[in-house]
């Protein structure tokens, strides 16, 4: 029953003389307590609970059965409503499931309509009819014919006028790269400078190969490069994201660009330079006394002449790109035009051979540096501009130019001893690896420590290196390369949809086609 908690205490140590006394509850300052006491002590206990005011919790209503049998019945009742429990979850769960897919249709239906009130919102129309425009690939015309007929019923004139290259380039024309399954990743890179114009060339392949090739030069290791490529694959296989796909492609070939030059330029294997001895173009390891400083050079040599191809073939582009688009006098006449790369080669020709006849030198150098300054008030000449400022506008006309032959100078210049770059990273790779091995055979009196030291360094090697092997290749791409050729101030193609995301990955259909 109940007592007061005041005197609580005191009850408690008057029956612990001849009996127990249990705490079960507490309510508005009582307390439910049992006692217990021998039988024979019940009249004691008796007069000893009408002194402290006891007030007796009535056993409940209807209760006939004994307290285990409560207890079970209880806990039977209590089984029973976590079954009902448990069936209106699954209930719950199943009236959820079938409407998991609702917010993803009801998204996918508020697109599509969006996208098409836009659409019709630039259509010119009437009471019977409308007009759209927009830009079609060439290539889909027909398709867009047929399916326009069979949607209309045959109600539909469709008019396609192609776009013509010359006249210059047309910046707001939208371009859609199609590109290879092989150079499609490297569009991650080229986006990342810029958008060709239309009637430009894609500059996709000729960055897929140049960058290979410099990281390749740079990081030259079977051993790291395969490590690379299995990281590549790994993203490649396992990634959610495209672009993630994308990037795990180029690591995978940066990864076996640099085993290709590792097993024949270097014969290097996880930074132990000449283990594999089989390539004619093998060098020597670079810190192998003389002839080591000899195979530098030659190393020297051969990243000039790496950049001297590459500024070669960023010029021959710029040429094509003028020509294509009618520029035939920007083509000829342009620091990075035929006059420019007959400049370019006239200069390296004189530096190998260090002398030529003065009939040689006048049309290799002297011509072309004349062109060069008088580039402006040549074009105005051939447009059949000028007028009453003629004479201020031939005076600025050749300022201009002889800023443009200083620039021009100064930048084959500083472009070709920007690859020299290759041959530094290169050597830089190489001395890392020495340093490792170096460490690595000091310490082989350690146990374990030779090992340790071998996995660590080609852990922070791959990392470091191959960061910085990869930067620089696509700064020299970028800069000494595509600042001949490519602008990158066109416009994406992004055609008109009216399928979501979800419904775009699930057919698989290529953001470009």
């Amino acid at each position: 029953g109940w007592l007061s908690a005041m005197g609580l205490e005191e009850f408690e140590n008057e029956i612990n003389a001849f009996g127990a006394l249990v705490t079960a509850g507490e309510q508005a300052g009582k307390k439910l307590v049992i006692a217990v006491v021998p039988r024979k002590k019940r009249f004691a206990l008796q007069t000893l609970l009408e002194k402290y005011a006891f007030d007796v919790q009535q056993k409940p209503a209807g209760l006939k059965e004994n307290p285990t049998q409560a207890i079970a019945n209880i806990r039977q009742a209590i089984r029973a409503c976590e079954a009902k429990l448990e069936q209106s979850q699954t209930t719950i769960d199943e009236f959820a499931a079938s409407l998991a897919d609702f917010p993803a249709k009801a998204e996918s239906k508020l697109e599509i309509e969006t996208a098409t009130l836009h659409a019709m919102g630039t259509f010119g129309k009437t009471r019977f009819c409308c007009v759209a425009n927009g830009w079609v690939p060439t290539r889909d015309i027909p398709k867009l014919k047929k399916r326009l007929d069979k949607i209309t019923e045959g109600r539909a004139y469709i008019e396609a006028t192609p776009v013509r290259h010359g006249g210059g380039r047309h910046r707001d024309i939208p371009v859609a790269l199609t590109t290879n399954r092989f150079f499609k990743p490297f569009k991650l890179l080229v986006i990342n400078y810029g958008v060709p114009a239309y009637g430009e060339i894609d500059p996709t392949p000729f960055l897929a190969i140049s960058f290979l090739v410099l990281f390749g030069v740079m990081f030259g290791d079977v051993g790291q490069g395969a490590v690379l490529a299995a990281i590549g694959l790994a993203l490649r296989l396992r990634g959610k994201k495209e672009s993630v796909r994308d990037f795990g492609f180029i690591f995978i070939c940066a990864g076996v660009s640099a085993i290709f030059f590792g097993l024949f330029l270097y014969g290097s294997v996880f930074g132990k330079e000449g283990i594999l001895r089989f390539s004619p173009f093998l060098l020597e390891p670079l810190h192998s006394g003389p002839t080591g400083e000899l195979h530098l050079t030659r190393l020297l040599i051969a990243a000039v002449a790496l950049g001297v191809m590459q500024l070669s073939t960023g010029i021959v582009l710029n040429i094509f790109n003028h020509f294509s688009a009618g520029q035939y006098f920007k083509g000829i006449v342009d620091k990075f035009g035929v006059v420019g790369l007959v400049l370019y080669w006239g200069a390296i020709g004189l530096g190998i051979i260090g002398s030529a006849p003065i009939y040689v030198i006048l049309p290799l150098i002297g011509l072309p540096l004349i062109l060069i300054v008088l580039a402006k008030p040549l074009e105005a000449i051939f447009a059949k501009s000028g007028g009453e400022h003629e004479d201020e506008g031939l005076f600025m006309g050749l300022m201009d130019g002889l800023v443009e032959l200083i620039e021009t100078v100064i930048s084959f210049l500083a472009n070709t001893a920007s690859f020299v770059r290759v041959a530094a990273f290169a050597l830089a790779h190489a001395g890392l690896s020495l340093a490792m091995w170096t460490i690595a055979e000091q310490m082989s009196g350690v146990p374990l420590v030779p090992i340790v030291a071998v996995v660590l360094g080609n852990v922070l090697i791959i990392a470091l290196e191959g960061l910085i092997a990869g930067i620089q290749g696509i700064r020299l791409v970028y800069y000494e390369f595509f600042g001949k050729f490519f602008e990158g101030d066109g416009t994406p193609f992004k055609p008109f949809r009216t399928k979501t995301p979800s419904q775009e990955r699930a057919s698989r259909v290529p953001q470009n086609q």
